[in-house]
């Protein structure tokens, strides 16, 4: 039996049901399976939910808690940072740099001095 805030609205067969929250609009559930949580506080997600959402065993998840007292899992997104050492910013700046003889050309069609 499944238990939890709202309503079941009805269960089918093939696992897919819908639940109505208090104040909530329908939710659809795809797929429903029994998981245990751990000593240490760890769930395993079953391979085939994964792959039902697309997702492999190393992607990154946040963790959201609802007023309800639901427990939800989104994928996220990360991005690589580099945090540039002065050596690096010396880089940027020796290849950015325009070459004394263009800048006077630029400054001069500008009407500007160089």
């Amino acid at each position: 039996m499944v238990s939890g805030a709202g309503s079941i609205a009805g269960i089918r067969r093939t696992g897919i049901w819908r639940k109505l929250q208090d104040n909530d609009e329908a939710c659809e559930v795809l797929s429903v399976e029994l998981v245990k949580l751990g000593k240490k506080g760890q769930v395993t997600i079953p391979q085939a939910i994964l792959r039902s959402v697309g997702l492999t065993g190393d992607a990154p998840l946040l963790v959201e808690t609802t007023a309800e007292g639901a427990i939800l899992l989104k994928p996220a997104v990360v991005y690589p940072v580099e945090i540039y050492s002065a050596p690096r910013v010396e880089e940027f700046e020796r290849e950015n740099a325009i070459p004394d003889a263009l800048q006077a050309r630029v400054l001069a069609a500008l009407g500007r001095d160089a």
